[in-house]
């Protein structure tokens, strides 16, 4: 599947083959920046940088189940 995630600081698009995550895109909200943290086959984290204010999504693997954190 392909999933749209959203926080204060953008969005990015992540694929799940059912073995490993791919980063498709991500999309900055006006003003922030933004930088991969960690890529790899059971985790994406993006984060988002604007003037002090942060932002962070993260989809991991965590013992078969799919998780996500949007700060």
């Amino acid at each position: 599947f392909t999933r749209s995630y959203t926080s204060a600081g953008g969005s990015i698009d992540v694929t799940w083959t059912g073995t490993t995550f791919s980063l498709n895109s991500i999309a900055p909200a006006p003003g922030f920046s933004a930088e991969i943290e960690h890529q790899a086959w059971d985790r994406i984290r993006v984060d988002f940088e604007r003037d002090g204010d942060d932002a962070r999504i993260e989809v991991r693997l965590d013992d078969g189940n799919i998780r996500v954190r949007i700060d």
